[in-house]
């Protein structure tokens, strides 16, 4: 970048960007001269002689961020309507956000995302002493496990369980009690789910 320079916060120190190539995850001012300086007021971060700009996200991000939540197979130009933003506006943005690692990805939902038992529950369960490995192992042997979560705190683990009915659901919870090391759960059933990817 020619012509540019850093200037370390808080020191006072200025120096050419192409001596601090080597510098790795250090915060500086990013200063450009044109006809005069001006300061850009953006963190950057030095590592592997690459220049990664770190901005704060504004209100145009944050709210084209949430339509994509709602739909990421939203177009171009629906987002653009929706958002009354100029189509190259809106595709600037969503590269920009990819580039610099703000959107990390895109996801599919399937029919089984959206189409779950009918029941469903969190049981937390408290375990003595060191069986969490083995314990883990069962539970993941039980049909209507979906998830096994670890957690602090009073419990050890959280089991997200889903089942077609609520007899299936309690002779889940009576083989779970009964596997040895457990010492104690408590479930709670779901009512309903909200999800930020869903369309609404």
């Amino acid at each position: 970048m020619a012509g540019g320079f850093i200037n370390l916060e808080g020191c006072g120190i200025q120096k050419p960007l192409s001596d601090c190539w080597p510098a790795a995850s250090l915060a500086w001012t990013l200063l450009i001269s044109r006809s005069n300086w001006w300061n850009v007021s953006k963190s950057i971060n030095l590592s592997n002689g690459r220049v990664r700009v770190m901005s704060k996200l504004d209100e145009i991000d944050t709210r084209l961020i949430a339509a994509l939540r709602r739909d990421g197979r939203a177009s171009i130009s629906d987002l653009a309507a929706k958002l009354k933003l100029a189509r190259a506006t809106v595709r600037n943005r969503i590269e920009r956000l990819v580039s610099s690692g703000e959107i990390a990805g895109f996801s599919v939902q399937t029919r089984a995302d959206v189409t779950t038992a009918p029941v469903r529950g969190l049981t937390l369960v408290c375990i003595e002493g060191r069986g969490t490995d083995r314990i883990t192992a069962q539970l993941q042997g039980l049909p209507a496990v979906q998830a096994i979560h670890s957690t602090n705190g009073r419990w050890d683990l959280i089991i997200d369980l889903a089942t077609d009915t609520l007899q299936q659901l309690d002779d889940t919870l009576v083989r779970i009690r009964n596997i040895d090391g457990i010492t104690a759960s408590e479930t709670n059933l779901i009512l309903s789910t909200r999800r930020p990817s869903t369309r609404r």
